[in-house]
């Protein structure tokens, strides 16, 4: 099955069989989850997946979202002493969000197998963790009910009106001036400046140093714009900081070799650049 197939074909089932899932489909349905992206590759989660009718039952009891007799259930949990330990107790919002694209995984992987689902939200937290005894640091944002499903319903309406794009021109920026180029880069690597130290306040302490080089990095790209003499070591600079760049967020220390790289270049740029004009 292809992806498109997937997106376009998954429907919210709440009218399952009594067939069972098995574990191993399930353990695949989760694995699908954990390998959505999560902003920073903090993984804020945790997910619990309950098959026994007991675990079902208590479930339900405290899910009035819960439609149908599902064969199993997910619960997605953030993970808030995760969250405390790095010192990122404001992080909540974007794990709700690594969470929701884990379960979008879940349930495409799900109707590959064959296999129906439906998100929940309708649900009581606090009494859902003490259910089920789930330790008090996580906090349950999302349900997944899972089960073999009778019949796919029929997709509704979706309306197309809410999706813009910005009309493309093929001669855009083309008749920019050099000057006029240069501004418009420095402008927006301003932008990028100011608004990297207010994000930062709230954000792992690696990405500062991660936006200190995408900012090298624009300015390189501001430069290469000028055309002047010594833009073969620009270039050279910019390959070697965006490296530098993607090895710094894979947290390899080997960024540090393209960083020296560029340190020694840029004392060749200072001697063979002719600033005049610029």
């Amino acid at each position: 099955m292809k992806v498109k197939e997937a997106i376009f074909g998954r429907r919210s089932i709440r009218d399952f069989t009594e067939e069972p899932v098995d574990a191993s489909t399930l353990k695949e349905i989760m694995l699908a989850g954990i390998y959505a992206p999560s902003a920073g590759n903090l993984q804020p989660w945790q997910f619990y997946c309950y098959t026994s009718p007991k675990a079902i039952r208590t479930i339900k009891s405290v899910s009035p979202g819960i439609l149908g007799s599902p064969q199993a259930i997910i619960v997605a949990c953030v993970d808030e002493d995760k969250l405390k330990n790095i010192g990122l107790e404001e992080w909540h919002t974007n794990a709700v969000l690594d969470i929701a694209m884990a379960c979008q995984n879940m349930m495409l992987r799900a109707f590959e197998l064959g296999i129906g689902t439906c998100p929940v939200t309708s649900f009581d937290p606090g009494s859902l963790r003490i259910l089920l005894e789930l330790p008090g640091t996580l906090k349950p944002v999302l349900l997944i009910t899972v089960g073999h499903y009778r019949t796919i319903p029929a997709t509704p309406h979706r309306d197309e009106s809410v999706i813009h794009l910005e009309e493309q021109s093929s001669n855009q920026d083309l008749s920019q001036s050099v000057e006029e180029s240069l501004r418009n880069s420095l402008t927006e690597l301003l932008g990028f400046l100011i608004t990297s130290v207010r994000i930062s306040l709230s954000e792992p302490s690696n990405y500062a140093n991660l936006r200190l080089l995408e900012a090298a990095v624009k300015v390189c790209e501001s430069l290469e714009r000028t055309s002047r003499e010594g833009m073969e070591l620009i270039a050279s600079c910019r390959r070697e900081l965006q490296e530098a760049v993607t090895l710094y967020f894979k947290e390899d220390p080997r960024y540090l070799e393209h960083l020296e790289k560029v340190i020694g270049q840029y004392t060749l740029i200072q001697k063979q650049l002719d600033w005049e004009g610029i």
